[in-house]
């Protein structure tokens, strides 16, 4: 005997029902890794004599230093700034004549419920900013909050080996060799278990208004 339309449909109810489950949301960019992305687009700048040039002008100004100075630091200010900017956010990292590694370590001691402090190898994450000193001696007087000459970079991975502590960086006013004092940003790997690592510092992105 034939069967009509309705009575076919009507067996379908002995199958399980299948439920259709949306697509989760993508996960929302991690600070971190957007500041190393950004870092990287400046890799091959190169400064004019005497750390002058365009770009390093305009970053160094964002730390209220107006005449030509040391830059390593405003270079990693600036790529937080700007990556949070990127996001739709507002990095929490100071600028106000934040252009010492040594002034911006001093800063996150201060406020640590709105950074953290890194200084265990097994904790250096994509986009933390590391903080040299200039000589061991330097590297204990930053860490106690003092003032002394130094270097900072921002890490673009996390320890590769364990060993050796080494990682990728992107570094502003240095050199292929990893001077401090260099000619421009570039692109390197340096190993945390340097005697001058004062440590690393992770700040965050923070909604636009927030405190």
């Amino acid at each position: 005997m034939a069967r009509d339309e309705t009575s076919f449909l009507g067996d379908l109810d002995c199958f399980p029902r299948v439920e259709v489950i949306p697509d989760a949301a993508p996960a929302p960019p991690d600070y971190g890794v957007v500041t190393v992305e950004t870092a990287r687009k400046y890799v091959g700048t190169r400064e004019l004599p005497g750390n002058r040039g365009p770009l390093i002008k305009a970053w160094l100004a964002a730390v209220d230093v107006l005449v030509p100075s040391s830059w390593c630091t405003a270079f990693a200010v600036g790529c937080l700034q700007e990556a949070a900017q990127s996001m739709g956010l507002r990095s929490n990292c100071p600028t106000h004549f934040m252009a010492s590694g040594a002034k911006l370590w001093r800063w996150a001691r201060g406020h640590a419920d709105q950074c953290d402090l890194i200084y265990d190898d097994r904790d250096l994450l994509p986009g933390d900013v590391v903080i040299l000193g200039h000589t061991p001696e330097k590297r204990d007087r930053i860490r106690k909050g003092g003032l002394a000459s130094g270097h900072t970079y921002i890490a673009t991975t996390m320890i590769q080996d364990i060993a050796t502590g080494v990682h990728g960086t992107v570094e502003g006013n240095t050199s292929p060799a990893g001077s401090r004092e260099g000619d421009g940003v570039y692109e390197r790997s340096r190993t945390w278990f340097d005697s001058r690592v004062v440590g690393a510092i992770r700040f965050r992105a923070v909604p636009l208004g927030a405190g």
